[in-house]
């Protein structure tokens, strides 16, 4: 069944700890308290693989010049707070295409990590 789900790389990694999330990638070790689901591990993932400077940079730009995967990225933010219930632990919404790409890229690139050295020029 972990096959048929996650392919024929290593499997997730992960633990919970004094109310932190651990999630292995590759030899590293992720962890925060806000992932209540691996969704909510891999919409952090992206970011980081990323960068932080380069969306900084990105969101100082007018929309219309933006980055399609940054465009992709303020879709699903937008998402995600459109559709927050501050009273649930878990949040859910309705998938859009936007959510799925950005979620398939994420997870590609978690499986990249996990699996094999994820080379900066690819990112």
């Amino acid at each position: 069944q972990r096959e048929q789900q996650q392919g024929l790389g290593k499997p997730i990694i992960y633990a919970e700890f004094n109310g932190y999330r651990l999630v292995a990638v590759g030899s590293e070790l992720l962890w925060s308290k806000e992932w209540r689901t691996f969704h909510d591990f891999l919409f952090a993932c992206l970011p980081r693989v990323i960068g932080q400077e380069w969306a900084a940079n990105e969101q100082k730009q007018s929309p219309d010049s933006w980055h399609p995967l940054f465009r992709l990225h303020e879709a699903v933010r937008a998402l995600r707070f459109e559709h927050h219930v501050p009273s649930r632990t878990i949040q859910s919404a309705t998938l859009t295409g936007a959510a799925a790409a950005y979620l398939g890229l994420a997870y590609a690139l978690y499986l990249l990590g996990h699996n094999a050295a994820v080379q900066d020029r690819l990112v």
